[in-house]
């Protein structure tokens, strides 16, 4: 969707948080292309297929492992993505404007600077994301330190005072990052009782 037209939020407006797209009918031989890998895995199926498509999810990028968060949520069939970008990077802002055009049974929604879908306690310097309506599934995280890569979910499990890492450009430590935050997120969705701790040793 290109700037101006329904679905793209202009860089200094607010995201508008919509119902995602309704998926009750029987997937599309496109979308059975696009996700036949998913549907037959067991964790998926068709059931989670489509509950992926009926979600809306507000992210919160902050680096470049942000917009891999982004891409694999849009990959993975979620209906609805409200980014919220609060770097200043232009190279970034273009890459996340990319991503403006989804497949058509999906919406991407942008905007520069802080979260307005939701009050969300965390530190605007820590990429993070969650399931709208806000309470339905704890808010993930997901942050790089000067020793180590930490993700959780839940306000309460937020590390003490911690000087994040940026991450500015794509590498090796943003793809694990952006994608340990969107298999988190996923799984939320997915009712997979997340382990964020596990998830990493998987990722790593």
């Amino acid at each position: 969707m290109l700037l101006g037209q329904p679905g793209y939020t202009t860089p200094t407006g607010s995201a508008q948080r919509r119902p995602g797209p309704a998926m009750t009918q029987p997937f599309s031989p496109d979308a059975l292309v696009r996700f036949s890998r998913q549907i037959l895995l067991r964790e998926v199926g068709g059931r989670g297929q489509r509950r992926l498509g009926e979600g809306v999810c507000g992210l919160c990028v902050v680096d470049w492992s942000g917009l891999l968060t982004a891409q694999y949520l849009l990959r993975a069939g979620v209906g609805q993505l409200d980014v919220a970008y609060v770097g200043e990077e232009p190279a970034l802002w273009a890459a996340l404007r990319a991503l403006a055009t989804p497949p058509p049974a999906q919406s991407f929604h942008l905007h520069r600077g802080p979260l307005t879908w939701a009050e969300v306690p965390v530190p605007p310097h820590i990429s993070h994301g969650c399931w709208l309506p806000l309470g339905s599934a704890p808010v993930a995280w997901a942050l790089h330190t000067p020793s180590q890569i930490l993700l959780g979910q839940g306000i309460d499990s937020l590390p003490p005072a911690q000087v994040p890492i940026r991450i500015d450009a794509l590498s090796p430590t943003a793809v694990i990052l952006g994608s340990a935050l969107a298999h988190l997120l996923l799984q939320q969705r997915l009712h997979l009782a997340p382990d964020p701790a596990h998830l990493l040793t998987l990722l790593d």
